[in-house]
């Protein structure tokens, strides 16, 4: 929402950091759905998208920060506004809200219209739009050159 702007070479960037992150080893609060996220809005845009949430570093640590922030959408939704009408509206480069059979988890929208998410144990895999339960526009009101 506030603060957060797509730089002009938004998409070279998002691409750029899915290569970095691609041999990444998966680990709880560095390498998981949503530190990947993050890094790659980072990435993407000028300013900050974590929530102020608690550095965690197993499942149990990132389910209480999470249910400290009212759960995963609510934080997200704290950080970005509210979401779009319809996840089919999801463009390249937004946050998406996943459900594939291993629960709600995190990711970006990318090329093809597929999601990344951090669920491997290195790197990340792709998930198809279809997975999308929910999604947020990341930077694209004041993004320019896009």
């Amino acid at each position: 929402m506030a603060g957060l702007t797509r730089r002009r070479d938004w998409l070279a960037a998002l691409r750029a950091e899915l290569a970095a992150t691609e041999a990444s080893p998966w680990s709880w609060g560095t390498h998981d759905c949503v530190a990947l996220v993050a890094r790659l809005a980072g990435a993407m845009c000028d300013g900050e998208l974590a929530p102020a949430l608690p550095d965690w570093s197993s499942q149990d640590e990132a389910d209480a920060a999470l249910a400290g922030a009212g759960g995963l959408v609510a934080a997200v939704t704290a950080r970005l506004g509210p979401a779009y009408e319809a996840p089919a509206l999801a463009r390249r480069g937004d946050v998406v809200v996943t459900e594939a059979g291993r629960g709600m988890g995190l990711g970006i929208m990318t090329d093809g219209g597929r999601v990344v998410q951090a669920t491997e144990p290195v790197g990340w895999v792709r998930l198809p739009r279809g997975s999308v339960v929910m999604a947020w526009p990341l930077g694209w009101a004041l993004a320019v050159g896009t």
